[in-house]
């Protein structure tokens, strides 16, 4: 809970959008139409089988998003845009944050949620959500 609070007081001043490589826009465009498809198989996989964020594992992320009334697919997300305010490339892994805007089928309105996940690995010529592992 304590990186989700700090990202939430990141943000502040920090919505400035940076230039992303093309693959790393188009696997966040990809997550982020997965997510509105509500299809879970889908959505999981863009996460890596080494994906660990804070000590929970791929199988506990893939049960929250079928089970939690919290996850995008139980709110009814119909859209989910990325917004990258910082990118830091090292390798075969990069540091991604920023936020989506997101709408839910029974609220026009739209709000700003932190991206969750801080770090994307390139397995096999394509980007997955790695967590926040060091």
């Amino acid at each position: 809970m304590r990186n989700y609070a700090y990202s939430l007081t990141f943000l502040q001043g920090r919505e400035e959008p940076v230039k992303v490589p093309s693959d790393v826009r188009e696997f966040l465009d990809k997550y982020s139409s997965d997510l509105v498809s509500g299809n879970v198989e889908r959505i999981m996989a863009n996460f890596s089988d080494q994906f660990l964020n804070q000590s929970v594992k791929k199988a506990f992320f893939e049960q929250w998003f079928r089970n939690n009334p919290a996850s995008p697919i139980q709110l009814g997300i119909t859209s989910y845009e990325p917004t990258v305010t910082i990118f830091e490339a090292q390798g075969d892994k990069a540091y991604v944050d920023g936020f989506y805007t997101s709408k839910r089928r029974d609220d026009a309105n739209a709000v700003k949620v932190p991206m969750g996940f801080r770090q994307i690995i390139k397995e096999k010529g394509q980007w997955k959500w790695y967590g926040d592992q060091k």
